[in-house]
């Protein structure tokens, strides 16, 4: 194609990409074409072209992932060309993942290429994270867990823990760089840094043990997602037998009476696993514990019973003692002041809960029945969590609902 005909197909193709978008998807192979010509006017146009049809169709980009890998090799055009296969990699990341080494050859790149090549390696790690868990790829990203740019950090810090969830131990050298990023002013990087930890913290718990002062913190963060990824952290250290199990399980009880469901989900969680490893760290966290079986939601209260359940076996008068002053409580709220923060929703999860001893149940149903009455008053049932969102009835982690297992804990859902 000569290359005034060349110029004159790229422009042609830019205005329809302007007006008339769906129609360019017919025109993918000669978009190909143009990609590989050698006018710099003609590739440029036609990439700008084709960054705008993958924003819509990512698809549609699949064939041209190759010219696209070429254009990397260009100054002038690698930042487009690496926008593009970001767009293809959310619609096939595995085509895109076959040119990694393209894209990781450029990513030390100034410039908005960082951003969008970690867009592109985040599209895949979401994906087939294995992929990524190698040498090479892993220096870089861990190179820019402190970049300047927010969105490179946003994209690094999801990407590892995409990663970490399939190969922790290929992260855990990352830890510090993680860890450091539980300071970030994003509010994203924060949530990405914590989540990552969380799934690090399986094969590395001192790297989660380590930065647990400032977990705890972020649990008392403004956003729910920061909140909710920093008690996801503090659940996984406690999987493993550690000296510092005492000083994590005094933070986590600080948290049992957190206002944020999500956050005492993964707390019950975490002590549940750790009454379980080392029984003598959570010990002082009986009472609460026992408080918590009074709960609206389903997971807190089997979190905390589970906990209980352990505990017995080591400490059975700590756990009856708990248990008959829970009874006491309940089965007098007319003749004293109700604990701070009991709620009438919290005695109905326990009523209804089949799993609770017959004499919380019992105490509970007539709790329920004296504030129905009006005989005390109590808040009403206050929802934490969002609509529509299914929830594991052991661990409290988001699930599939056509799922089978909970991803997290390996409970059956339904």
């Amino acid at each position: 194609m000569a290359e005034s005909e060349a110029r004159s197909k790229a422009d042609e193709l830019a205005r329809m990409a302007e007006t008339r978008l769906p129609e360019l998807r017919g025109h993918v192979s000669e978009l190909a074409d143009l990609l590989t010509a050698e006018s710099d006017y003609v590739r440029g146009r036609a990439l700008r072209t084709v960054v705008r049809l993958t924003e819509s169709y990512p698809g549609d980009g699949v064939a041209l992932v190759d010219p696209l890998t070429e254009c990397l090799n260009d100054d002038h055009l690698q930042d487009d060309a690496a926008l593009a296969l970001g767009n293809v990699a959310d619609e096939d990341p595995g085509e895109v993942a076959a040119v990694l080494p393209a894209l990781v050859a450029v990513i030390d790149e100034e410039g908005t290429i960082r951003v969008n090549v970690t867009y592109a390696l985040e599209s895949i790690a979401e994906a087939d994270p294995e992929a990524l868990a190698q040498e090479g790829v892993l220096e870089r990203l861990f190179s820019l867990l402190d970049d300047e740019t927010a969105e490179v950090r946003v994209n690094v810090t999801k990407t590892l823990g995409d990663i970490a969830g399939a190969d922790p131990e290929a992260v855990a050298e990352g830890g510090e760089g993680l860890r450091e990023r539980l300071e970030d002013d994003s509010e994203a990087v924060l949530k990405n840094a914590a989540y990552a930890l969380g799934n690090v913290g399986v094969a590395s718990p001192e790297d989660v043990l380590d930065a647990a002062e400032r977990l705890i913190e972020l649990t008392d963060h403004d956003d729910p997602e920061v909140r909710a990824a920093a008690a996801y952290a503090l659940g996984y250290p406690t999987r493993q037998p550690s000296g510092r199990h005492a000083d994590t399980a005094q933070s986590l009880l600080e948290r049992l009476d957190h206002d944020d469901t999500g956050v005492k989900r993964h707390v019950t969680f975490a002590l549940a696993y750790l009454a379980e490893e080392n029984p003598e760290a959570p010990r002082p966290t009986v009472d609460l514990l026992t408080r918590r079986v009074a709960d609206e939601d389903r997971a807190v209260r089997h979190n905390s019973l589970g906990a209980l359940s352990a505990l017995a076996e080591e400490f059975p008068e700590d756990v009856e003692a708990a248990r008959d002053g829970l009874v006491g409580i309940l089965e007098n709220l007319d003749e004293r002041d109700p604990p701070a923060g009991l709620r009438l929703g919290d005695l109905r999860g326990l009523a209804a809960e089949e799993e609770a001893p017959d004499g919380l149940r019992a105490a509970a149903e007539r709790a329920v029945t004296l504030v129905e009455s009006g005989a005390v008053d109590l808040e009403d049932v206050d929802e934490n969590d969002e609509p529509g969102e299914v929830s594991c009835s052991n661990c409290g982690e988001p699930v599939d609902p056509e799922g089978a297992f909970c991803p997290a804990c390996g409970t059956e859902i339904g």
